[in-house]
């Protein structure tokens, strides 16, 4: 099964704030990070950057669950897809 994990990054002197995602299941490495979307809310921002995570890696699976952890968010998509 794969996972994506979210974190929210802060404002620094040269990027303002953004969310990034990270594969952290069983497949290779890989992540993203995207802008804060100041229309979003703060979960529709985690869910965007796991988007474009896996928009990035081409994965046809559109069906994920998410959930909320004490760094961020954390994505699964059901077993019964295959993602590689």
């Amino acid at each position: 099964m794969q996972t994506i994990e979210t974190k929210y990054l802060g404002t620094t002197d040269t990027k303002g704030s953004r969310f990034k995602a990270t594969l952290s299941g069983m497949y290779r490495p890989g992540s993203v990070t995207v802008g804060y979307d100041y229309s979003l809310n703060t979960e529709e921002n985690h869910w965007a950057a796991a988007k474009a995570l896996i928009t990035a890696m081409e994965w046809e699976c559109t069906t994920w669950h998410g959930g909320s952890t004490k760094s961020g968010m954390v994505f699964v998509q059901p077993s019964e897809y295959k993602v590689m």
